[in-house]
């Protein structure tokens, strides 16, 4: 809600990853970090954003994968194995990542 790289990140989730991947066998998850589910509904209606948010208050999930630096952003494949992670936002990593998902779900 207030990460200047996230801000960037988030429109291009909605517009060339939520609404272009549809395949069933894909799963998109976006954590808010110390958010609360209410204040990321208000988030997504103010933004227009329709994907699913998951509300993670105390950064319990984040601490999981990460101890700084934010976005994160993970491709796990089918066989359950990290297939890709980042830290932080560049168009051309972004676009990078949206085609090892398709590569992924094309195997």
């Amino acid at each position: 809600t207030w990460c200047p790289p996230c801000k960037k990140e988030l429109p291009l989730i909605q517009s060339e990853i939520y609404e272009k991947i549809t395949d069933p066998a894909f799963t998109l998850v976006v954590s808010g970090r110390g958010h609360t589910v209410e204040e990321l509904q208000k988030f997504q209606e103010e933004k227009g954003y329709t994907f699913p948010m998951a509300a993670d208050p105390d950064s319990a999930l984040y601490d999981l994968f990460a101890t700084q630096y934010i976005p994160r952003n993970y491709v796990i494949g089918k066989d359950g194995k990290i297939k890709w992670a980042t830290a932080g936002f560049s168009e051309s990593e972004f676009n990078q990542m949206v085609q090892i998902i398709r590569n992924e779900l094309a195997n």
